[in-house]
């Protein structure tokens, strides 16, 4: 596992289409917002904990939202956070 250290503002970045940026530290909790194409699933790991991973990527109440305007473009939900 790679561990950075980041600061608020400040990305990551994942392949040539990942962007991870810290939007607000707080007590015990960080915020982070995540860019992704349409096709990469980001799920919360907690909603999955119990299920094997097949059974959570099948359920939808698992999948944190994407941009709803269609595969290759973006509605900027979620963008005004990650500033890119």
């Amino acid at each position: 596992m790679l561990v950075l250290t980041r600061k608020k503002s400040e990305m990551i970045r994942i392949g040539q289409d990942i962007v991870i940026k810290v939007i607000r530290t707080g007590r015990g909790s960080v915020k982070i917002g995540i860019q992704a194409p349409e096709h990469v699933r980001v799920l919360r790991a907690e909603l999955c904990e119990d299920d094997s991973e097949e059974e959570c990527e099948s359920e939808e109440s698992c999948e944190v939202g994407h941009d709803s305007a269609g595969p290759g473009k973006s509605s900027g939900i979620g963008n005004q956070y990650l500033g890119v």
